[in-house]
């Protein structure tokens, strides 16, 4: 097993993720996706139901744009 960590968001990073996808289509060898720890931690939570959920889309963008309007007012 080999691990290859490269920054995919770069240009040569997204030309090298552009290879291995092509190469694992094409059968020369096979991408394991393994969750990184914040990402199980989330799934395990949603499983236990520790999810938040709105009533309707006008109350999830008031809690979003308010999330925005305390991020940006500056610390007294």
């Amino acid at each position: 097993m080999i691990t290859v960590k490269f920054n995919e968001r770069t240009k040569k990073g997204k030309k090298l993720l552009e290879i291995i996808i092509d190469l694992e289509i094409k059968g020369y060898l096979t991408i394991e996706r393994i969750p990184n720890a914040q990402l199980i931690k989330a799934i395990n939570e949603a499983k236990e139901g520790k999810v938040t959920s709105w009533n309707n889309i006008e109350d999830l963008f008031k809690m979003l744009n308010s999330d925005v309007k305390k991020s940006r007012a500056k610390p007294s």
